[in-house]
């Protein structure tokens, strides 16, 4: 017997074709008056006048010019991509140029900060200095100077503004950087700004137009060799590797689109609706879906970020705030999200998202949040170390399984990490790391992806290292008070030891080991190798063994700086120390087809014990990964071949392709079949449950084209 689903597309008819319509002339706001001009050049002034403006900060900035207008301490010699420390004057102009405008400030309207500004400007203005970097020719300084010349409007000469005005004319729609992927709606946010400087309508009308144009899947931009920007599943990628970019550019793109949405709620430039409602999608369901309760950006969403000192401190409410200006779509979500990023104790809802454009799983629960990250051959594994940061993440997307709790777990513990040791990665354990040019890499197998509903979901990686010869099968079940992750198949021809790392992040406490012969320990500050080990816990968090294993352990001080993984050059240089735990299982040298298996129980409140775990494993083996939540009735499986697993009680679940399936069960019976296929090529799966001796099977038809890879459910009544 067979039954048949045609997947639902409303999503995809809101996400793609509704969206066409905004493009129409119809949608577009007429000609705006010289009043709506005006007010929203008020607003952008009162906008950019905001921010730090210490009086006494000012006060120092002018003091310390120079009678050149240019400042000590930095270096104006070095334009390179790791130098230009020229940003530091320009931020110092702005800072002044607020003090002397701000309602209020003791400095406001003070003739020595202005000549200081105006001092500086000339400084710029006669060198004009050009980076190597093209970000601060066409985005940087042409932002800063634009925002100057709005916040001083009439206090500058005719001829200052020119010239000022000509070099922020560097960012323009014609542009190098004006490109598709997060750069072009933040030059044409500029080129608005520069038009509101001039009272061009004209030029207001063509930014605003190209900034809404931006908003949309890349898939519907027409232009299929470039697919740079949202992605259908809401993830974001910069470049055309199809690298994930959500929580740098992505986040980027967004804000930049909030604050002018936010800026031009009311008048004649307003937003087409569709574009509005399509960022609210993209922010609530892309960007916070990435980042621990929807405010710790995850380690494993971010790239070269991660070298850069503070980028994991828990973000702002800025963008829902502006957005919840804009418009009244998904405002409750909005609501909360911004109490959320205030700070206030307000319980995010679990939920569970596979980006299947990406290949990256988070899993949010209002007590933790963990996530997975893949590649496979449809992408590139890494950022590119572009200006020399990030040189150490050459394992960043082999499997990574980060879990943050309280959302300081890895603040600024990379100038001391070990990137051979990042949490549920598999990596072959070299004398040294490979050369920074050889981090980014494309993937090398196809079955690659995940299985959601919304709410529960697991991941496969059909592993096989571009940089190493080790090959690995990797599958990761998450539930609700818990997760397994298991490994099979891991094979290695390299005359270095293979590592699985359970965990690595700042040392929190005491460490407790639960052994089968020797009892509870409490290792001491070190590096240990322990035997027949069935759990270990460290800041609440336990990590069971079904079976008593071999685990190495290390909690102790680690030294690095930042400057070994950031050569930018205001990266901090001084050592740095600080304890560390980290937790592995070593497969030896050369291992053939070796395995681990552990459960990871976030909040574990006593000494636990293997019995403890929720969950129950069916099957590891290359073919099959399988595992049984048996008080929720949902089981989770990968099929790296066609095959059936067996459950307790006789039920046996088949496939007749590869794929990831998960079913809910009620008293032994199917109430919800969810498949979806890591290759991106099956157009169906049959999923064959045989009970008592009776075989029924159920087709599920599986998304297509850009939406390959997504998830597909049956429910109830699909299954009658």
């Amino acid at each position: 017997m067979y039954y048949y689903l045609t997947l639902p597309r409303i999503r995809q008819l809101l996400l793609c074709g509704v969206l066409a319509l905004f493009f129409l002339p119809a949608t577009r706001a007429q000609t705006p008056t010289a009043d709506g001009l005006e007010t929203l050049r008020q607003r952008v002034v009162s906008e950019a006048v905001k921010g730090s403006a210490a009086a006494s900060r000012a006060r120092a900035l002018a003091e310390e010019l120079r009678a050149d207008g240019s400042w000590p301490g930095i270096d104006y010699i070095d334009t390179s991509r790791t130098g230009f420390e020229h940003a530091r004057h320009l931020d110092r102009m702005l800072v002044m140029a607020r003090a002397y405008r701000q309602e209020g400030a003791t400095t406001r309207g003070e003739v020595g900060i202005l000549r200081a500004i105006q001092s500086s400007l000339e400084y710029w203005l006669d060198e004009d200095f050009i980076s190597e970097n093209w970000w601060w020719n066409q985005i940087g300084t042409p932002d800063r100077l634009v925002r100057l010349l709005l916040i001083l409007d009439d206090q500058l000469s005719e001829e200052q503004v020119a010239r000022a005005s000509a070099i922020a004319g560097r960012a323009n729609l014609e542009a190098w950087g004006a490109r598709p992927g997060g750069d072009l709606i933040k030059i044409a946010g500029i080129l608005g700004k520069r038009g509101l400087l001039e009272r061009e309508p004209a030029t207001v009308r063509r930014a605003l137009d190209a900034m809404a144009g931006e908003i949309q899947l890349a898939i519907d931009r027409g232009t299929p060799d470039d697919l740079r920007g949202m992605q259908p599943d809401l993830s974001f990628h910069h470049r055309s590797d199809h690298v994930t970019s959500i929580l740098s550019y992505g986040l980027g793109y967004a804000g930049a689109f909030a604050d002018w949405a936010a800026l031009l709620a009311g008048t004649d430039y307003a937003f087409p609706d569709t574009a509005i409602h399509l960022l609210v999608d993209f922010y609530l369901d892309g960007i916070t879906q990435s980042m621990a309760f929807g405010r710790y950006p995850d380690p494993g969403a971010l790239n070269r970020d991660l070298s850069r000192p503070g980028d994991l401190r828990p973000h702002g409410p800025e963008i829902a705030e502006e957005l919840l200006i804009a418009t009244d779509y998904r405002r409750g979500e909005l609501e909360r999200i911004a109490r959320v990023r205030r700070g206030l104790p307000v319980s995010v809802r679990p939920s569970n998202s596979f980006f299947w454009s990406s290949e990256y799983l988070s899993h949010q629960r209002p007590a933790y949040f963990t996530s997975v990250r893949m590649f496979s051959s449809r992408n590139h594994s890494v950022e590119v170390p572009y200006n020399e940061e990030g040189l150490k993440n050459h394992h960043l997307a082999d499997g990574a399984n980060w879990l943050t709790r309280s959302g300081t777990e890895y603040l600024d513990i990379f100038p001391v990490f070990d990137y051979q040791k990042i949490p549920g990665t598999t990596v072959i354990q070299r004398a040294e790391l490979p050369p920074p040019d050889s981090i980014q890499q494309a993937g090398l197998t196809e079955f690659v992806g995940g299985v959601s509903n919304g709410t529960y979901g697991a991941a496969a990686f059909d592993m096989s290292s571009p940089l190493d010869d080790l090959h690995a099968r990797k599958a990761w079940f998450f539930f609700d008070a818990a997760y397994a992750c298991l490994g099979a198949g891991i094979s290695s021809g390299a005359a270095d030891p293979v590592v699985t790392t359970l965990t690595q992040r700042w040392l929190s406490g005491a460490v407790e080991v639960g052994t089968a012969g020797r009892g509870t320990l409490r290792p001491e500050h070190g590096e240990q190798t322990l035997p027949e080990v069935n759990w270990v816990r460290h800041d609440s968090t336990a990590y069971l063994f079904p079976e008593p294993t071999r685990i190495h352990l290390r909690n102790r001080a680690a030294t690095g700086s930042w400057y070994a993984i950031n050569h930018q050059s205001d990266s901090p240089r001084d050592s740095l120390t600080g304890d560390v735990f980290s937790l592995w299982l070593d497969h030896g040298v050369q291992p053939r087809d070796a395995g681990y298996a552990y459960v990871v129980v976030p909040f574990s409140p006593r000494q636990p014990s293997p019995a403890d775990s929720p969950l129950l494993i069916l099957s590891n083996t290359p073919e099959l990964q399988a595992v049984l939540h048996p008080t929720l009735g949902i089981l989770q499986a990968v099929f790296y071949t066609p095959g059936e697993v067996e459950l307790p009680g006789g039920l046996r679940v088949g496939t007749d392709r590869a794929g990831l399936v998960m079913l809910k069960l009620r008293d032994q019976v199917v109430t919800e079949i969810t498949a979806a296929d890591p290759t991106h090529r099956l157009p169906s799966m049959g999923v064959t449950v045989t009970a008592g001796g009776n075989p029924v099977t159920y087709v599920v038809l599986l998304p297509q084209g850009p939406y390959a890879g997504q998830s597909a459910t049956l429910g109830e009544a699909d299954l009658r």
